[in-house]
């Protein structure tokens, strides 16, 4: 879990990366304004996984950037720009601003004193707070999580060839509805996307669960 102190220094931190991005034809302004406009900084990066609490996407996204560059530094030294490593780092998941919301969910929780009984033994009834996908008219639709974030992304930024494919192919086919047969080939051609996969999951699986 996050305070509320950590959601904003990740926020200030994210939006001062951004702002390091040089690249022609970049409207940076926009896409800023499309980050605060929505929850991007406060919403949770999954609903039952990793970072799923206030700030978790936020969060996570500046994980897998710092793991992004230390992952390039050691097997692609000099190949990518900041703003390259910026952009994939910070950016793979912007699919994911305006996907979750709030919501509370009644549970029974049981105890000796519960003032409520059933087959199970005496209990309460309680309030819980949950995340879960927003309704298809209140979020963005398009494709797969990966295809969306690179047509997010490139409303705003140009993007190569390579960073297309990052983004679009960042989680390796792992839970994507459409499998690509051609996916060994793509990585053999464009380290990119094995880099931001490896930092995304230890992000995911070594970073945020050790935390």
């Amino acid at each position: 879990m996050l305070n509320e102190e950590q959601v904003e220094q990740n926020r200030v931190r994210f939006l001062k990366l951004l702002s390091e991005i040089s690249i022609e034809g970049a409207d940076m302004q926009g896409l800023v304004e499309y980050l605060d406009g929505g929850d991007f900084f406060v919403s949770p990066a999954s609903t039952r996984y990793h970072c799923n609490y206030k700030g978790g996407l936020c969060y996570h996204s500046l994980n897998v950037y710092d793991n992004l560059v230390k992952l390039a530094n050691i097997y692609c030294p000099d190949k990518y720009s900041k703003d390259t490593l910026i952009i994939i780092g910070l950016l793979h998941d912007i699919s994911k601003n305006n996907f979750y919301e709030l919501y509370s969910i009644n549970k029974k929780i049981y105890s000796d004193t519960g003032s409520k009984k059933d087959n199970k033994g005496r209990f309460d009834w309680f309030a819980e707070d949950g995340y879960k996908v927003r309704e298809d008219a209140e979020r963005f639709l398009g494709g797969e999580h990966g295809f969306n974030s690179m047509v997010l992304v490139s409303r705003y930024i140009p993007l190569t060839y390579e960073e297309s494919l990052a983004l679009l192919h960042h989680h390796c086919n792992q839970g994507e509805s459409t499998q690509l047969k051609d996916l060994s080939a793509i990585l053999n051609k464009y380290p990119l996307i094995s880099l931001i996969h490896s930092a995304d999951f230890l992000s995911c699986f070594i970073v945020e669960v050790s935390q």
